[in-house]
């Protein structure tokens, strides 16, 4: 979100905004400002994330090993696939001990990932519905196909997991913008646009 400032001065990008539930979330009043534009393409993030292992409530790091004991180690999970609306796909993992749980990622935005194998070769990941449901079992919600993923990750291949950053530079990004702002006679103004 880019806030232009009432007073005339600089607009300022807000990044990254706070999550709804953290409690320091609020909506700037309109007031309080020149207006404001959403965008709805992202631009490259300036935030550096490194990706770290969930972890478990006793500090066990998550390793994430494909299991193809049973035959391919990935397959379409039909039933959240209907559920969610999307595909999604189970794979699983090796799990020694049964411990966890570690958790998801779900969220609008921060869950994007990018899956890859020791060569580099990788997949874009939208989301993670678990990340070791039962102990062995990796639920995400992939760019690709299960067979392409059997064929980056076959039985006891490491995936490797960093944040896929799916922004495009100023240069490059044409996204349609919602600007909002407030006539002469302080009346709402909604303004759409693509960025130039």
């Amino acid at each position: 979100v880019l806030f232009s400032n009432a007073d005339g001065s600089h607009s300022a990008a807000v990044e990254p905004l706070e999550d709804y539930y953290s409690g320091n979330a609020h909506i700037v009043n309109q007031n309080q400002t020149a207006g404001y534009v959403i965008f709805t393409q992202d631009l490259v993030s300036s935030i550096e994330r490194n990706f770290e292992y969930p972890e478990d409530a006793n500090g066990n790091v998550l390793s994430l090993v494909t299991d193809g004991s049973f035959g391919d180690a990935c397959s379409e999970d039909l039933s959240l696939s209907s559920y969610f609306g999307k595909y999604t796909v189970n794979c699983y993992i090796q799990s020694t001990t049964p411990f966890g749980p570690f958790g998801s990622c779900r969220k609008v935005t921060g869950c994007e990932f990018f899956f890859s194998n020791d060569d580099g070769e990788g997949m874009h990941i939208y989301g993670v519905y678990d990340w070791a449901r039962d102990g062995y079992e990796l639920i995400i919600f992939p760019s690709g196909t299960v067979q392409e993923l059997n064929s980056l990750f076959p039985d006891g291949s490491r995936i490797n997991v960093d944040y896929y950053d799916a922004g495009k530079s100023v240069e490059d990004n044409l996204a349609m913008a919602h600007t909002f702002g407030k006539d002469g006679d302080h009346q709402t103004q909604v303004c759409h646009s693509t960025t130039i």
